[in-house]
């Protein structure tokens, strides 16, 4: 029962974050490529909750956490489709995504990239307005994520 409930938690954290993200930016385009679903989801990527797509639901990779969209998201989270995102449903890659992230950043603490997260997590927690503001924390922790990426 605990652990259900630490996952229902951490699963919270992602939708909040998700929400926050949508309520303060601008709706972003996206690829209608499933025709089972209406095309109005949230600009944020599903697994990891921060704003990492230029485009939702049109395969784009998110750098963070690695999740393919292909259109996967809370009305569907818990079917496993096999595809790009092999045996994994979207709750349970949520899941493990969050139990990862979380060590990554005890392990890191110190790194400048950790503070920069932790610095955005508090804009989500406080629900900062502040679009540029915001919009620069997260262009300058996709920007350290990539250099790294390519080394």
């Amino acid at each position: 029962m605990k652990n259900i409930m630490e996952n229902q938690a951490k699963i919270k954290i992602i939708q909040n974050r998700r929400e926050y993200f949508d309520n303060l930016f601008p709706k972003i385009s996206g690829c209608n490529l499933r025709k089972d679903i209406d095309f109005e989801l949230p600009n944020s990527c599903p697994a990891c909750g921060y704003l990492t797509l230029d485009k939702r639901c049109s395969w784009e990779i998110c750098l963070l956490c690695f999740w393919e969209d292909d259109g996967q998201d809370d009305f569907d989270a818990d079917k496993i489709y096999g595809g790009p995102n092999g045996e994994y449903s979207l709750t349970s890659y949520r899941i493990q995504f969050s139990d990862e992230f979380e060590n990554f950043k005890r392990e890191n603490q110190d790194s400048e990239l950790i503070v920069e997260f932790r610095l955005l997590d508090h804009y989500i927690s406080t629900n900062e307005k502040n679009i540029e503001k915001v919009k620069l924390k997260i262009d300058k922790i996709l920007s350290e994520i990539q250099g790294k990426l390519m080394n």
